[in-house]
């Protein structure tokens, strides 16, 4: 009986050191209590990238008529520019946009879009919304969100995507220099280059890559634009 019971404490020692073994290899395996907890990974936010306005900018083409003389209309063409804020939106400048029949764009690229809707239009702001046929997968710019005091934008860098001359989208690389006009209808002022055909193109901010403005005029007399 006593050989019995000292064959059985054996056997039973023998597979609780078996189970102690198992459960101590499975912490370890696992990572348990035998290791330190590990620190939290901060999340790393996407830097933007410096090419996106290759995609997210657009050269416009607007044609129309003119009158010259008394009723007769002439054939016109003007140039412009502009970005895109939805899959299928592109903001520009009103000026741009009312002038013409037939407004198609072009982005970096080299594809082509044709507009056919004038959505949303504020003359004063000279901003207007207009929306692309046969799209709904383009690559919008993110909005910059307002600052409590917009003249905490002096100083900021910014790039300026623009259809210089009709010749297609050009870069130019500045900064603000001021904001001027009252809260609600703030202007900015910024240095980098523009010329003709640059309406409506946008001023993205270098850090983010979003939106900041729409370009809209040049004032040579300030060296601003």
């Amino acid at each position: 009986m006593h050989d019995l019971m000292t064959k059985n404490y054996s056997a039973w020692r023998s597979r609780l050191v078996l189970l102690i073994a198992a459960l101590s290899f499975g912490l370890v395996a696992c990572g348990g209590a035998s290791s330190a907890p590990e620190k939290p990974t901060e999340p790393v936010e996407a830097k933007p990238d410096p090419d996106a306005w290759r995609d997210q900018s657009l050269s416009l083409t607007v044609e129309g008529y003119t009158f010259k003389g008394a009723l007769k209309p002439a054939p016109a063409k003007c140039f412009g520019s502009a970005a895109w804020i939805a899959p299928n939106l592109a903001i520009t400048n009103a000026h741009v946009a009312l002038r013409g029949l037939k407004v198609t764009g072009k982005d970096d690229r080299g594809n082509s879009y044709e507009f056919t809707e004038i959505l949303g239009i504020d003359e004063e702001a000279d901003l207007a919304i207009i929306r692309a046929k046969d799209v709904s997968d383009r690559p919008a710019l993110k909005m910059l969100d307002r600052p409590a005091d917009p003249k905490d934008l002096r100083g900021t860098d910014v790039r300026v995507i623009g259809n210089t001359g009709g010749l297609e989208l050009s870069f130019y690389k500045g900064r603000i220099t001021n904001v001027v006009g009252k809260e609600g209808g703030a202007v900015l002022l910024h240095d980098a280059n523009t010329a003709g055909g640059s309406s409506g193109g946008p001023l993205i901010e270098n850090e983010g890559g979003k939106l900041v403005g729409v370009n809209h005029s040049s004032l040579p007399h300030l060296n601003a634009k």
